[in-house]
């Protein structure tokens, strides 16, 4: 009697698509390679900024219509967290997707590279949300009435549409 052995073990792929896994990461963000200039609107309003005024300033702001009082001697923009706060309040969902997305992985039916891909598009859907439900701090009356709408962070689409991700390689 001959007796065929069949060797259904998947250690040697699941060690190898483990060891491409560890090998991508994930970068979720505002890239300035792609935009300096929106770069650094995020920045202004994910960590506040505090601005020196200047005559030449108060010379805009006058022209404006919306002089300066003597006594002001800096801008204050406050700080409106889209993308830290966005984290930080998606992290267990993140964390379960994670989980869920992993075991695909595990079971050879999802590459590393979709992984990354699948978390990359989760989280900047969740943090795009977090922008566009932001209303507090609430803008100034000026800034109100020159864009014509009170939310903070959206007026022209400009910085919801630059936030992205992108797989990277070690």
């Amino acid at each position: 009697m001959a007796v065929k052995i069949r060797d259904k073990n998947k250690i040697p792929d699941i060690t190898k698509i483990l060891g491409k896994l560890t090998g991508l990461s994930v970068e979720i963000g505002i890239f300035g390679d792609d935009d300096s200039h929106i770069l650094m609107i995020a920045r202004v309003h994910e960590f506040g900024c505090r601005i020196e005024v200047t005559e030449k300033m108060r010379g805009w702001f006058r022209w404006q219509g919306y002089p300066l009082s003597p006594d002001t001697k800096e801008i204050n923009i406050p700080e409106r967290s889209f993308m830290r706060s966005g984290f930080d309040e998606n992290e267990r969902d993140l964390i379960s997707a994670i989980e869920r997305l992993l075991q695909h992985v595990i079971n050879l039916k999802l590459s590393p590279n979709d992984f990354y891909e699948r978390i990359g598009t989760w989280l900047v859907s969740r943090i795009q949300n977090k922008l566009r439900s932001l209303s507090d701090p609430p803008l100034s009356s000026m800034t109100i009435e020159r864009k014509g709408s009170s939310s903070p962070l959206i007026d022209t689409g400009r910085l919801i549409s630059s936030i992205t991700y992108r797989v990277v390689g070690r």
